[in-house]
This record gives C-alpha cells, sequence and structure tokens, in this order.
C-alpha cells in the first residue's frame, strides 16, 4: 500500500508497484506478485496514537472478552496445513511469525501506554510454532505480566502440558476450527484431524480451566443431510 501511496504520489508507473490490480484504459492490468515479508519483527507496531482507545466499541454478544480495555494482536502471516476450503492466497502458503520477544514489547507497550487487560490473538494458527509458544508463555511469567489473552489453534497442535502452561501464563479462551463431525468430511476437506483429537483437546482445554469454542461449517464437498446431523450431534 505505501508503494502504491508512493506511485500515485510521484506520478510514476504504476506497473511498477508489485501485487496489484488496476484498470487502464479500459483493460485490467495485474502486476506481478509482491514477495513475502519474511523478518516480521522488522515491522514496527501499529500506529496506535492514531487509535482512540477509549472510544473503541466492544461486541454485545457475550463471551467476546473478559477484561476491557481488549486489542487485537497479528503475530503471524500464512497457514502450513493445506485445508481445501481456505484461502490461502491473502498471507500465502509460507508461515511467518514474529519473535516472542517482539510480541512481548509490543503487549508491555500496550499494558503501560493504554492499560489494556486483554488481547485477542487474530493469527490464522497461533499456536503453527510450538517453541515460540513456550517462549512466549515463560517470557509472560519470567516478567510477571497481568495480561489475559486468547488466541485460535488447531486441536492436532494443542497437547495437555503445553496447554496448563499458557492457563498460567493468562490464556483464557481458545477457539478450534473442527470444521464436521464426519469422519468422511474430515478427510474430504483434508483438515487433517480425527474425531478422537477433538474430544481430547477439548478435555484438557477444560481441565485447564480453558474456554473452548468451536468452528462448524455446512455444504463440505460430498456432505449429506445426514452428515450434517452428525455434526451437529458432535458438536453438542
Amino acid at each position: 500500500f505505501r508503494s502504491l501511496v508512493n506511485a500515485i504520489e510521484n506520478k510514476s508507473d504504476l506497473r511498477n508497484v508489485d501485487g496489484i490490480s488496476y484498470i487502464d484504459k479500459g483493460n485490467v492490468v495485474t502486476t506481478k506478485s509482491r514477495k513475502n515479508i519474511t523478518d516480521l519483527d522488522s515491522i514496527p507496531f501499529p500506529a496506535y496514537h492514531l487509535f482512540d482507545v477509549d472510544r473503541y466499541k466492544y461486541s454485545p454478544f457475550p463471551g467476546q472478552f473478559f477484561k476491557i480495555p481488549m486489542l487485537n494482536i497479528m503475530t503471524s502471516r500464512g497457514c502450513p496445513f493445506k485445508c481445501v476450503f481456505c484461502d490461502r492466497g491473502t498471507m500465502g502458503d509460507v508461515y511467518r511469525f514474529r519473535s516472542a520477544e517482539n510480541i512481548i514489547s509490543e503487549i508491555e507497550f500496550l499494558m503501560q501506554k493504554y492499560g489494556v487487560k486483554e488481547l485477542r490473538f487474530h493469527d490464522d494458527t497461533f499456536m503453527a510454532n510450538k517453541k515460540r509458544v513456550y517462549d512466549f508463555c515463560n517470557l509472560i511469567l519470567n516478567k510477571q505480566l497481568n495480561i489475559l489473552w486468547r488466541c485460535a489453534s488447531r486441536v492436532d497442535l494443542v497437547d495437555k502440558e503445553t496447554l496448563v502452561l499458557m492457563r498460567r501464563a493468562g490464556l483464557v479462551s481458545i477457539s478450534f476450527g473442527i470444521e464436521s463431525g464426519s469422519e468422511k468430511i474430515l478427510k474430504n476437506i483434508r483438515k487433517g484431524i480425527t474425531k478422537e483429537r477433538v474430544r481430547n483437546a477439548m478435555k484438557w482445554c477444560r481441565e485447564a480451566g480453558i474456554e473452548t469454542k468451536g468452528f462448524f461449517m455446512m455444504n463440505l464437498p460430498g456432505e449429506t443431510v445426514d452428515d450434517v446431523e452428525e455434526t451437529l450431534r458432535f458438536s453438542r
């Protein structure tokens, strides 16, 4: 976006801006794809001074937050998994992530500057790198940061030990993409999980005191009415 703004401002050729499409004399022009930023730590934190935290409008639906002020953070881009329904074109197949130290620096800034008490990580798969999760949780505990947070993950990336550590570090809620209660459909969409893994993940979260949320989908490839009923039963 910065390259596009600079090109417009300098009246230079838009063909030199990678990663955009535009109309030129009635024809659609698409430039070559933009290269991924590999070092996410090199990106500055968002311009929070342009955002009035005090006027933030929180969702009226229950269970959306435990404490306020609450803000959102992105700590990674891309996803290494290949679920057929997902548009990976936005962030790409290559999983890139900020370091635990970089995330903690932003959290400390938000706590000190804006009194933030809860964070929502909007990563597609926050736990894709387990070592980073461990480093992140241990830094929170070592620094004694009093912050609550929530994230999204896959059921096959969690284990009891890791969830206990995450809860100690302030995790209060985790969302899982479960998609279907039919093993057949899970295979059709290349989800790579089983219903048993789902049951284990929910059990471990409850034992650790973590709220769970599940995402389910209808009209998946090959799905029948019986499959939908199986999904409804499984979700309950």
